[in-house]
């Protein structure tokens, strides 16, 4: 009987395992940068971000560097805009840049920047220049060299004391990266507190119920809690959540094993239940699972 329990266990998560994985080979969300920029006062902005590779995903330079590291035209690559569309200044302007210049790639993409922000959300450069155009000046504004460091990378501008030189080229001291950390470690806390009450009336319900044995479980599910939503967290901020769910799920076995060795080592008289403990563990933290992953899918702003 333990053997069936065992075996329907193991098909049940490699059964929602699989509901996680993608059918097709471009799904889900890709890295970003997003950029605010302060000190605009108003005025026209137009952005990219300038690479150092001269393609990136489906985005090309019509430029490219040749094994004796000359600069030479794309040939099979064709103008991203023409002049009859929008941006189609901005794209020029950016060109002429990078052909004047040749030391970082245009990758045909511009965003207009007015309002104080703009993003790149699919395939964006690992490493690249902020770059700025205002078409009242015909001026460009560069950063120093950026990179990603997170699977949604914050940076700010800050123009403020920027003198804009018509027809050339300003580079500002420094871009701050300006990632919401306080958000992050909130919605941490509030992960932890969720999980940890769960399993605390989980422990209600196996008879699990006085002050030792309470104090036990909360000390334990803290640190076993706040582990485990670190290394979410961590892994959330470098490969974002498509494919969260099956780190997840081997974490909570991992816990699932270090909360029960706990129980068994620690608990009065835990030797002698050792069935309820086990039991304990494993319903509790198959809660506090489930309870989890419904937060990642109807409020995913808590990862």
């Amino acid at each position: 009987m333990r053997k069936k329990t065992l075996i329907r266990l193991a098909c049940l998560l490699l059964m929602l395992s699989a509901m996680a994985l993608p059918v097709y080979g471009d799904t889900g969300p890709k890295p970003s940068v997003n950029v605010t920029i302060e000190g605009l006062e108003g005025r026209a902005c137009w952005a990219t971000l300038l690479s150092a590779r001269s393609s990136t995903g489906p985005h090309s330079s019509l430029w490219r560097e040749s094994e004796r590291g000359q600069w030479v035209k794309n040939q099979h690559i064709l103008p991203r805009y023409t002049q009859l569309d929008p941006e189609y200044p901005a794209w020029a302007a950016f060109a002429e840049y990078e052909e004047e210049r040749r030391d970082w790639f245009f990758l045909q993409e511009v965003w207009d920047a007015s309002d104080g922000a703009f993003a790149w959300t699919y395939y964006p450069p690992d490493q690249f220049q902020i770059a700025l155009w205002f078409p009242g000046e015909n001026a460009v504004v560069l950063s120093q060299t950026c990179e990603q460091y997170a699977f949604d990378s914050y940076y700010h501008l800050d123009l403020s004391g920027a003198e804009l030189e018509p027809g050339g080229a300003v580079r500002l001291p420094t871009a701050a990266r300006s990632y919401d950390y306080t958000k992050e470690l909130v919605s941490l806390a509030v992960r932890v507190v969720l999980t940890v009450g769960a399993e605390l009336g989980v422990a209600w319900l196996f008879h699990l119920r006085s002050r030792g044995q309470m104090a036990l479980i909360l000390v334990v599910n803290l640190l076993t809690q706040g582990a485990l939503n670190l290394g979410l967290n961590w892994y959330a901020y470098k490969n974002g959540t498509m494919f969260l769910f099956l780190p997840y799920l081997l974490m909570e076995l991992g816990v699932v094993l270090a909360e029960g060795g706990a129980y068994l080592g620690l608990m009065p008289g835990g030797k002698g239940r050792g069935k309820q403990l086990a039991a304990y563990a494993l319903a509790a933290n198959g809660l506090s699972l489930a309870l989890g992953w419904v937060l990642a899918l109807f409020v995913p702003g808590i990862f």
